[in-house]
């Protein structure tokens, strides 16, 4: 009978596993339009048991997706369902290797050509370096980092 028990425990474990899976590609695919703007910054990093984590290469994100994590969740319910996203968190991870590999031309670069392929990418929507710190880019004079000095 424990054999039995363990077995329909695997067989459970499992459907919730690919219910999971299934739910994460959903989500996956309806990322962009949830986010907007925001989804070349915050990559989804997995889904498990209804919250959703995501990850980016700015810390400064984690404190700004708690100030619009209901709104995130609203809109995933209604293309994905209410019940299934309960939570978004940022974890502290870098962003996965296919947001770099978009282009063709990144496959096999080090970080410090990524690193110099990003910067070019920020000069061309028009972001500058920042004016005090002269390290961060920013659409403004002073990056977020500096004025919340």
């Amino acid at each position: 009978m424990e054999k039995i028990d363990g077995l329909l425990g695997d067989i459970k474990g499992m459907s919730r596993f690919f219910s999971e899976r299934r739910a994460e590609k959903r989500i996956r695919l309806v990322w962009p339009e949830v986010a907007g703007q925001l989804a070349d910054q915050l990559a989804i990093g997995y889904f498990r048991e209804g919250v959703l984590y995501l990850s980016s290469i700015n810390p400064i994100w984690k404190a700004e997706v708690e100030f619009i994590s209901d709104h995130l969740l609203k809109k995933l319910g209604k293309l994905v369902g209410s019940a299934i996203v309960k939570k978004i968190q940022v974890v502290d991870e870098l962003i996965e290797v296919k947001r770099v590999e978009k282009g063709p031309s990144n496959a096999g670069l080090s970080l410090e050509q990524l690193v110099k392929y990003e910067n070019e990418k920020r000069r061309r929507d028009g972001m500058s370096l920042c004016l005090r710190c002269e390290a961060v880019y920013s659409h403004e004079s002073e990056c977020l980092f500096c004025r919340v000095k």
